[in-house]
């Protein structure tokens, strides 16, 4: 039985790897006995395990393998074989496959976001809080997959590990919880006779964590059927994670959640450090070129701090990207759909949260008795427009136009999540040759999003319009008409498709259907070729 997975994932154009989960007490003979089964167009292809890592209660098994190229579309499948028999998943699935696009599609690419609850586990869930992965599924294998989607990008909060706090018995032991939590939190010096218990703890946590989540049926259809590419935000390791004061961030007890926090993940959502779509052995930032599309999905969690999102070396990395060779499998038609795509976490272009909401939320903290988890300043400061990341904000805006400038593709997009509503927005160039860059938001796909009195608060203390120097960042009203919204209230995920005859499209599907929207798109979303 697998225990969790298979999880797929792409790398690079027609390359592809997916990590499974299997209890310890399964013998594999150190995975000699574990094989991936591929077939495609008539050949079948038998594929041993490229590394396999030990968690806390299961082995995992990592497999990678290539595509050969194709002019036509065409279906994947594949089994996990264990001394010639198939494996069977949580779901009680023993095969799966996957749409590779053909040489010249441009490929259909979903993205969603903030997959979960900061109070409840996966398992105590309804079923119906996952109606959009439902959805999505559905999408997926309409009209026999003539409409799949060919990558999933999970921009942030794969699953919530806000719930560690209650769940983790060491934290209510020693009393760091509740009234004065941060204080306490910050002074605590963890016994090392007792740190191995700890760390078993955390590990048994996460690592529930994520099955718990990632086996919810349509989840798990999803997972194993869509490759996908993945970048943690903060519920990823817990909520507010980088924006902490300092001396609480790096207390022996955060950095010793972070470590475990960030094991599963690489194991779990990046697919181990032999994620050939890695650029650096520091952070989790990923490059994978497919077709006409380079998407660059930015790490903002691994080397942040309160006042950096990102480190000079990941910003001199990024650089050498764009100096680099790109859109190397653009040819014929898809040369003239290049686009870059940049995935990063938190929206660059949304409502300026004014120093209004910022001094606000920053006080509201004293509400609480200086308990950490409750205190709101860490929203804020997740925000790239936050006073403190004002310099950096537009340090990277002139990176992402610089790609532009560099490589002239038809269309730079910044997917995004986090904010919990859906949306788009602009960032246009107001001095040298006219450029501008989309940001298409998709979120939440799981958690709920604000209710209307807090929709007002929210739009009282922000703005939809910041002046930067050299640029106009601003959100836009998706649709036409008096009643478009600017910001969409409603569980969603996104994706980008290009219809016969048509240009590249962002488009939402939401959990309910909403009339007073106007679906016919402006020329930004809705090009002509």
């Amino acid at each position: 039985m697998i225990s969790l997975g298979p999880i797929l994932g792409i790398e690079r154009d027609y390359r592809y790897s997916l990590i499974l989960l299997l209890p310890k007490k399964l013998e594999t003979a150190s995975g000699d006995l574990l094989k991936l089964v591929v077939s495609a167009r008539g050949k079948r292809t038998s594929n041993p395990p490229a590394t396999y890592a030990s968690t806390f209660g299961h082995t995992l098994y990592r497999f990678e393998f290539e595509v050969d190229p194709s002019v036509e579309t065409e279906a994947v499948d594949y089994t996990i074989e264990l001394s010639g028999a198939p494996l069977e998943n949580a779901s009680g699935e023993t095969s799966w496959s996957f749409v590779v696009p053909g040489k010249e599609v441009v490929p259909k690419v979903g993205f969603a976001s903030c997959n979960g609850n900061d109070k409840l586990l996966a398992p105590e869930m309804d079923a119906a809080e996952f109606v959009m992965w439902d959805k999505l599924i559905a999408a997926h294998n309409q009209e026999e997959l003539s409409y799949a989607f060919h990558c999933l990008l999970l921009c942030g909060d794969q699953v919530y590990a806000d719930p560690i706090w209650d769940r983790v018995p060491y934290f209510k032991k020693y009393g760091l919880n509740g009234r004065n939590s941060g204080k306490k939190m910050s002074a605590h010096r963890i016994d090392p006779a007792e740190k191995e218990a700890f760390i078993a703890q955390l590990e048994a946590f996460y690592e529930d964590l994520y099955i718990g989540c990632w086996t919810r049926p349509s989840i798990a259809k999803v997972l194993a059927s869509v490759p996908s590419v993945m970048m943690w935000d903060d519920h990823d390791i817990f909520d507010g994670w980088g924006s902490y004061p300092t001396e609480l961030q790096n207390c022996e007890v955060f950095q010793v959640i972070y470590d475990v926090a960030k094991r599963y993940f690489e194991l779990l959502q990046i697919r181990t450090r032999l994620n050939s779509a890695l650029i650096s052995n520091d952070h989790y930032s990923q490059r994978v070129p497919f077709r006409n599309f380079e998407m660059l999905i930015l790490d903002n969690r691994s080397l942040r701090t309160r006042d950096q999102i990102m480190s000079d070396l990941q910003y001199q990395e990024l650089e050498s990207v764009r100096d680099g060779s790109v859109f190397d499998q653009a040819k014929g038609e898809l040369a003239k759909q290049r686009t870059f795509i940049f995935g990063i976490p938190v929206p660059v272009a949304h409502l300026n949260y004014k120093k209004r909401a910022e001094g606000l939320l920053g006080r509201l903290g004293w509400l609480f008795k200086g308990d950490f988890r409750k205190s709101l300043d860490d929203d804020a400061l997740d925000h790239w427009d936050h006073h403190l990341h004002a310099d950096e904000q537009k340090r990277l805006i002139d990176l992402l136009f610089s790609f532009g400038d560099r490589h002239d593709p038809k269309y730079i997009h910044i997917v995004s999540g986090d904010v919990h509503s859906a949306g788009a927005g602009r960032i246009e160039r107001r001095q040298g040759a006219e450029r501008h860059v989309n940001q298409l938001i998709a979120s939440p796909i799981v958690y709920h999003p604000v209710g209307r009195f807090q929709q007002k608060i929210v739009h009282w203390v922000s703005e939809d319009v910041t002046d930067i120097p050299g640029y106009r960042v601003r959100v836009d009203r998706f649709g036409l008409g008096e009643n478009a919204p600017a910001n969409i209230y409603e569980r969603n995920f996104g994706f980008l498709y290009k219809a016969t005859g048509k240009g590249i499209m962002f488009y939402l599907t939401l959990e309910h259907d909403q009339e007073k929207y106007a679906w016919d798109q402006p020329r930004l979303f809705n090009p002509d070729s």
